[in-house]
């Protein structure tokens, strides 16, 4: 009994502490001065210039901008936002935002949207940018039958183009993914600077053998994958080698994810189980 009576006073004393950090009403909200947003938007750009602040809405401060550089303007905005739970406001605090770092991306798109598109048309193909911004993903989506693997090309041409309208090199890596046309012998895959093109089948192996190098604490470069023309080598050693035909690991619905991958690692051969998407996968010793 005596425990719970401590153990009730520690909790009403640490909820006491946490709200006493906090604002508990509107009118008890600092938000941030002139100079606060000042320096709140020197985090963002070196070239800010202050043009003036709109509070005529109770407990929101609007601080107005412009990046002298790169001739947009963008906000600072400092109001009072309610926390707690099921509709119920425990308590307020300031809460701070820009929108510099949206202005810089929709520049950065406006500055080489058409040059991307220009490039895609000559390989017949279509391009959607709408996720550059949020994720530093392109997406290209073929017109006709050819080889993603043998586009390196027009992949550089359209990380040049978007490093050149990124001044601030805020983008860093972009992801390029490139879908076939339908019914097309060639996968999807995906390019970046650093790793080169890649397909969606070197893409699920490899992260299932770095999940699996990991379980064995071992290194990736260690662990080799077993084709299942390898496999049935080992499983019938007297079979002719020239007869064995080369079938896939088994792909699941969406032709994505597999559901076994055998790979070698030491001298012992390991199938890797349970990949399917929301499942843990582990590790089994073949026979």
């Amino acid at each position: 009994m005596f425990r719970k009576i401590l153990a009730v006073i520690f909790l009403l004393m640490t909820a006491v502490w946490c709200f006493s950090g906090c604002a508990m009403s509107k009118e008890d909200v600092r938000l941030l001065d002139k100079k606060g947003a000042e320096d709140f938007a020197e985090r963002y750009t070196k070239t800010w210039k202050y043009l003036g602040c709109d509070d005529s809405k109770e407990f929101v401060k609007v601080y107005n901008f412009t990046d002298t550089e790169l001739g947009f303007d963008f906000i600072v905005r400092s109001s009072a936002v309610s926390e707690g739970m099921d509709g119920a406001a425990f308590y307020y605090k300031c809460s701070n935002y820009t929108d510099w770092d949206k202005k810089y991306a929709e520049m950065v798109i406006a500055g080489c949207s058409d040059e991307v598109e220009k490039l895609c048309a000559e390989y017949s193909i279509d391009c959607d940018m709408a996720m550059l911004a949020d994720s530093k993903f392109i997406g290209l989506k073929q017109r006709e039958d050819s080889d993603p693997a043998q586009l390196t090309e027009l992949y550089e041409n359209i990380c040049a183009a978007v490093s050149a309208a990124d001044p601030r090199s805020r983008f860093g890596e972009i992801k390029i993914s490139v879908t076939p046309v339908l019914g097309s012998v060639w996968e999807r895959g995906s390019y970046t600077a650093k790793g080169g093109y890649v397909s969606a089948t070197e893409w699920v192996i490899n992260r299932i053998l770095e999940t699996a190098a990991k379980q064995l604490g071992k290194k990736r470069e260690e662990l080799t994958l077993v084709s299942a023309e390898q496999r049935t080598i080992e499983q019938m050693p007297y079979i002719n080698e020239a007869d064995v035909t080369y079938t896939p690991p088994l792909f699941d619905y969406n032709n994505t994810i597999y559901k076994e991958v055998y790979f070698s690692c030491g001298g012992r051969t390991y199938k890797a189980v349970n990949i399917e998407v929301g499942h843990e996968m582990y590790l089994e010793e073949a026979d």
